[in-house]
């Protein structure tokens, strides 16, 4: 599949849980105690700072998942239409004479 529209849909699918697995990764990222080294200076900048990396990384995130959607959509979109382009060929050709004789 993906032959008539030169798309590689298993490279697309690999895009796509690669993306996938990005957002997840950065989901996961956390700010907290251990991050922050208690009563030292660096927890209070962490204190400000921190709310507003995390808030950064779910905008990343999300960023990144709408990317793998539409990444994912591409795929069966693609997918649909070489499935129909394939059926309009086989209906509108004549089958080979090599084909004919099997």
């Amino acid at each position: 599949m993906g032959d008539i529209l030169q798309a590689d849909l298993d490279a697309l699918r690999g895009l796509g849980k690669a993306l996938t697995g990005r957002a997840t990764t950065i989901a996961g990222i956390k700010i907290d105690a251990q991050t922050t080294m208690p009563d030292s200076p660096v927890q209070q900048a962490m204190a400000a700072v921190g709310p507003a990396a995390l808030a950064a990384y779910g905008a990343l995130r999300s960023n990144i998942e709408q990317m793998a959607a539409v990444t994912n959509s591409g795929v069966k979109a693609y997918g649909d239409v070489e499935r129909a382009f394939v059926e309009q060929f086989r209906r509108i050709m004549p089958p080979s004479p090599d084909k004919a004789k099997e």
